[in-house]
């Protein structure tokens, strides 16, 4: 484990884990594309102000506007999409060994 991180902050990161709209949002902002591009339409604002919130919590985000929900990530936010991507290219890259191995 990473020696800089706190229990509180692997608890805020499970959180985020479980929370796919807060990953969708870390995924477009990570990709130069805004927070509404990544909410699926007819989403409650409930969910969306959630998600925001999970991803300020771990200092993922800056906030540029957020009554426009403009914001960019943080040094830390790209770390976190960098590695939760190489995490996906990993499992991917195992299921194509799994899927052809059968």
């Amino acid at each position: 484990m990473n020696p800089s991180l706190t229990p509180a902050d692997v608890t805020r990161l499970l959180d985020l884990i479980a929370a796919p709209l807060a990953l969708e949002i870390l995924d477009a902002l990570g990709h130069d594309r805004t927070v509404d591009a990544a909410i699926p339409e007819g989403t409650a604002p409930a969910f969306v102000t959630e998600a925001i919130g999970r991803l300020d919590g771990i200092g993922a985000l800056a906030e540029l506007d957020p009554e426009q929900r403009l914001y960019e990530l943080t040094p830390r936010g790209r770390r976190l999409l960098a590695a939760l991507e190489q995490v996906s290219a990993a499992i991917e890259a195992e299921e194509g060994v799994d899927n052809g191995a059968q």
